[in-house]
């Protein structure tokens, strides 16, 4: 992995090694997309997706693992999770284990974030009136 991979930088910047936390793939990816927008002030939401490999290579201690997940309550699917418990009725997840959000840097990007969105909708209200 290079120091110019995307995945690498973003990973290095938002996430830290926390032992027993996970972070879901979507929800990683999502995060990631939300993050070139604003570095790039792109306006439609990017293709990229995060690097696996990138992630792993950063910290050996996190795991890229393949779970079963209850449908009814999201938890790991074991017998007896919950009251719903059914054995067919899970779905499969893929998670970075190890793995969590800085909090601060977390915070600043949801906040550029926004501020981003707003401006993108009002840019898009005057040029929708321009057109009028």
């Amino acid at each position: 992995m290079t120091k110019d991979d995307r995945s690498y930088n973003y990973i290095t910047i938002h996430c830290q090694y926390e032992e027993g936390n996970y972070i879901s793939l979507p929800e990683l990816n999502k995060r990631f997309k939300e993050y070139l927008m604003v570095k790039y002030n792109l306006e439609r939401i990017p293709r990229d997706s995060i690097n696996i490999n990138s992630i792993l290579a950063i910290d050996k201690r996190f795991v890229h693992r393949r779970v079963h997940i209850c449908k009814h309550c999201h938890n790991i699917h074991l017998k007896g999770c919950c009251n719903n418990y059914n054995r067919i009725e899970r779905t499969t997840s893929v998670r970075i284990i190890n793995i969590g959000y800085k909090q601060q840097m977390d915070d600043h990007l949801h906040e550029t974030l926004n501020q981003t969105c707003i401006a993108l909708e009002d840019l898009k209200l005057e040029n929708k009136q321009v057109r009028e």
